[in-house]
């Protein structure tokens, strides 16, 4: 939680460092283990560690988190895990500029929690994937993701502000 706090400050270094610490014990001892969390931890924290680095530029090791995240939420088939660490998976494909993957991952994690009802993550899902969708040149497509995004975020301070910056850039490139 502290990391996550870290990252929603912008403080990626920070999350980078805390998330880094215990990545042995969670890849064998906790890989399928929730501890009384909604997803599995290892999903959970090798996903933000995944957008953490990539938000530093470090992507050959946001890459690899992010697939260890997708490749454990498989091995779970939870549908929370699926979209917490597509999610993940589709930060690190826009930070490195490649939209129509980054559609790809977060389209799987939305089908994911719209088919088994986990309305808790379709806002954050949403704001990357109407972003991606407008950098993609989907501006309308983007634009209506966007605006659920917005709508349904109100108490998540931190997807809600995310939608509203992408929201503004996509109204800007519609003119």
């Amino acid at each position: 939680f502290l990391a996550q706090a870290h990252e929603f400050h912008g403080d990626y270094g920070a999350a980078v460092r805390m998330l880094s610490g215990d990545l042995a014990d969670l890849r064998q001892t906790y890989r399928h283990t929730r501890l009384g969390m909604t997803g599995t931890i290892s999903v959970l924290h090798t996903s933000l560690l995944s957008h953490s680095a990539a938000y530093r530029g470090a992507f050959t090791e946001a890459e690899a988190h992010a697939r260890e995240a997708c490749a454990i939420a498989e091995e779970t088939g939870r549908p929370y895990d699926v979209g917490v660490a597509h999610f993940g998976d589709g930060i690190v494909k826009i930070c490195r500029g490649r939209a129509e993957e980054a559609i790809a991952s977060l389209e799987t994690g939305w089908r994911s929690c719209e088919a088994a009802g986990i309305n808790a993550l379709l806002p954050m899902i949403g704001g990357r994937l109407g972003f991606a969708y407008a950098i993609n040149g989907q501006l309308e497509k983007g634009a209506e993701l966007l605006e659920f995004s917005r709508l349904r975020s109100t108490g998540a301070v931190h997807v809600h502000c995310w939608s509203l910056a992408f929201s503004g850039w996509v109204e800007h490139r519609r003119g």
